[in-house]
């Protein structure tokens, strides 16, 4: 399975000092009870404003591919970019991540530096055929 996300825009979570309108979820998180009208992005204004952390960064575009083998293998590379400026092409990551997801459920341990390199680039070749796609051309 071919898995990829892409940072857009910075934003913030806050927690604390939050209006409440009475409104249940979905509308709760939002700030307009039509979510249909196009554009929306007023819906989005903040109902809190302290206690905030941010939940989007830079650092926050991913390709992966997951394999449902007996490892349960998953191979991530991330790429600093923000897609809404430039496209991230993933030809030089910054950083990847590769778990055992059988062995390590929670996938808390980064098996990537102690696997060899040859299987690293089985696994990055791999995940490029699937990034390179488009339609039957997938693997």
């Amino acid at each position: 399975m071919f898995i990829e996300y892409y940072f857009n825009d910075p934003n913030d979570k806050c927690v604390t000092n939050c209006k409440d309108d009475g409104r249940k979820y979905p509308a709760s998180d939002a700030q307009c009870g039509d979510l249909n009208v196009i554009p929306n992005k007023a819906c989005w204004t903040p109902v809190c404003n302290e206690t905030c952390y941010p939940t989007e960064n830079r650092m926050n575009n991913f390709i992966a591919i997951r394999r449902i083998d007996d490892s349960g293998t998953l191979f991530v590379e991330y790429a600093e970019g923000n897609q809404s400026k430039a496209d991230i092409n993933f030809s030089r990551p910054d950083f990847y991540e590769l778990f055992h997801s059988t062995d390590d459920t929670w996938q808390m341990k980064n098996i990537f530096n102690d696997t060899a390199g040859e299987k690293i680039a089985s696994l990055d070749a791999s995940l490029k055929s699937w990034f390179g796609c488009a339609g039957a051309a997938c693997p």
